[in-house]
């Protein structure tokens, strides 16, 4: 049996994992406190003694979480790898979440792209953080077909041909 410290965390997750869901169905602005608990199987209650405010909510549901960060930080991954590990796991529903936020709250979630950008293309060029924003917004706003493992070398051979 877990601890009451597990627990809380379990259930943080659960909320955290059904605003994403919620998030990328009908958008930041539409998002409510009643729609992520229904989707959570949790009384709203419940939700603000995790989350202060919808706000609060969206901005941790926006954040990079650490896993995420360390994949897009590992030196060992090309742009490739980090591509790949944003398609892994919770990462792809939360890459989806921060890119439907952006799209539909202006400057939210700006500082967090930003982030995860500088850390897909260290290289400044500009044509090659356009070509990867492009891939971005077609595959986790637009939900493109899955990329494949080929298919996510060729990208990266492209940007690196730019």
């Amino acid at each position: 049996m877990g601890t009451v410290q597990e627990s809380w965390q379990e259930r943080r997750e659960q909320i955290l994992q059904a605003a994403m869901e919620v998030l990328v169905d009908v958008g930041a602005s539409s998002l409510t406190i009643r729609k992520v608990a229904k989707a959570a199987g949790v009384d709203p209650a419940l939700i603000y003694h995790y989350f202060s405010s919808k706000d609060d909510l969206i901005q941790e549901v926006t954040s990079v979480p650490m896993g995420i960060m360390a994949d897009l930080s590992d030196p060992q991954r090309d742009l490739a790898g980090k591509l790949s590990a944003l398609e892994q796991g919770i990462a792809r529903l939360w890459i989806s979440s921060l890119m439907v936020c952006m799209a539909d709250t202006p400057n939210r979630g700006r500082q967090q792209f930003d982030l995860v950008l500088d850390h897909l293309v260290c290289d400044a060029d500009p044509a090659k953080r356009a070509m990867v924003v492009g891939l971005l917004f077609e595959r986790y706003l637009l939900h493109a077909t899955d990329y494949h493992e080929a298919v996510l070398q060729r990208y990266k051979q492209l940007v690196e041909a730019v």
